[in-house]
């Protein structure tokens, strides 16, 4: 965010139960004082925080935490449901079951072998296998060549714009050094890779909209703790539609993780609504809305 803005400008960034009192403005990056209309308490706080967490007083995150406390209490995972989403070759010990964000003990019957694992990070399907199925699963070293990965980044960023220095490259699990703009930087290849390069200011703007439209709670069962911003048409297909608020959905990370579990490079309008029972033609006819991208 640019340090100088108006007044006005931060007011029209708000979220609607908040006013801020003008003659305490100094800038974005400077504590201010405001007013929650809803609990009409005032609070200091950082500006560009309240315009990024859309947040307000202290009654009110109170509230938003004794709520999240009630849903974990009435949301909580059982242990039925942990088993109908283990892949197949996969058992779960039931006494061993805590809850989907604590450990417990699995068995891969294929190659007999019993492990421990947090519970959410095995039905995400890319953690918590067994020793042997994640050595010849998920090899710790991809192995590819410096023209190979200058490929990937050309089709993500367009040609020239972000060159590898070749003999700065080990392997795709380490940093590199990358021309940018005539300029070296040393970045770590999954972050290139992913496309977000040039891309993190817009995203936060983004998430931040998504989640005050859908009042920083979870959309299915309504969590409000360890929320986070799910696209609806995958980021990297998606192109058009990567900041747009309609492609996005506020979820909690259990429900986030499981779903990508469930379907791992398939994730369509039609999986998410058989996944969570949301409404097909709402969804659809919502990504057919004017698109909605953040104000810069």
């Amino acid at each position: 965010m640019p340090t100088k803005i108006t007044l006005d400008q931060i007011k029209s960034q708000l979220p609607s139960f908040i006013q801020i009192i003008p003659e305490s403005y100094r800038g974005i990056r400077y504590k201010a004082e405001f007013l929650d209309l809803d609990y009409q308490e005032k609070f200091w706080a950082n500006v560009g925080s309240v315009i990024k967490l859309q947040h307000g007083c202290k009654k009110r995150a109170d509230k938003r935490r004794q709520t999240a406390t009630k849903g974990r209490e009435r949301g909580r995972i059982t242990l039925q449901k942990v088993i109908a989403k283990l892949p197949p070759y996969l058992t779960i010990t039931p006494e061993s079951y805590k809850g989907v964000r604590e450990k417990a003990s699995f068995t891969d019957t294929e190659f007999n072998e019993t492990f421990e694992a947090l519970v959410c990070n095995v039905l995400r399907h890319g953690k918590g296998y067994c020793p042997s199925r994640s050595k010849r699963e998920f090899p710790k070293t991809v192995t590819l060549t410096p023209d190979e990965i200058q490929l990937k980044i050309n089709s993500i960023y367009g040609e020239s714009k972000v060159v590898l220095l070749p003999e700065t490259y080990v392997n795709t699990n380490t940093v590199a050094k990358f021309l940018i703009d005539n300029t070296a930087k040393t970045l770590a290849l999954t972050s290139v890779l992913s496309g977000r390069l040039f891309h993190r200011r817009q995203l936060e703007r983004w998430k931040a909209a998504v989640n005050a439209r859908d009042n920083f709670s979870c959309r299915k069962c309504g969590h409000s703790t360890k929320i986070c911003v799910h696209h609806i048409l995958p980021w990297v297909s998606a192109i058009e539609d990567r900041f747009n608020i309609n492609n996005g959905l506020t979820l909690c990370s259990d429900c986030h993780n499981s779903y990508h579990g469930a379907f791992k490079g398939s994730e369509t309008p039609e999986n998410l609504c058989s996944f969570f029972g949301f409404d097909l033609d709402a969804i659809k006819a919502k990504l057919a809305e004017p698109k909605k991208i953040p104000p810069v």
